[in-house]
């Protein structure tokens, strides 16, 4: 990876981290809907894409936006939040529905693993 690449991916990482942490002090102050906004802006801000828009993808276009492991991961972890914030407000339906593209884009991303 070329140190330019290494440098924008440690600073998205960075970002990312940051992001989560103000999601999580939100949510910890039980300010959830401020909590689900942060993490709606952050996937905007930092993927490009809205963040409807990364969950209408399907799993390998989705892979291809968190382009390595360890972006994936961090981004994936965002996601989590947000569907645990999700059911804890009483939106099931939201979350069974972000916990299934979770599930398929871990799936699709195990098996591009396996194959490296």
């Amino acid at each position: 990876m070329s140190p330019i690449r290494t440098d924008w991916l440690e600073r998205l990482l960075t970002q990312l981290a940051a992001a989560l942490a103000r999601a999580l002090g939100y949510r910890a102050r039980g300010e959830e809907e401020q909590a689900l906004e942060e993490i709606h802006r952050a996937t905007l801000e930092l993927f490009g894409i809205p963040r409807s828009m990364l969950l209408s993808l399907d799993a390998r276009a989705a892979l291809e936006v968190l382009a390595t492991p360890r972006l994936r991961q961090a981004a994936l972890r965002l996601l989590d939040t947000e569907e645990s914030i999700l059911r804890s407000v009483g939106k099931v339906r939201d979350a069974d529905a972000l916990a299934a593209w979770l599930a398929r884009t871990r799936a699709a991303a195990d098996v591009g693993d396996s194959r490296e």
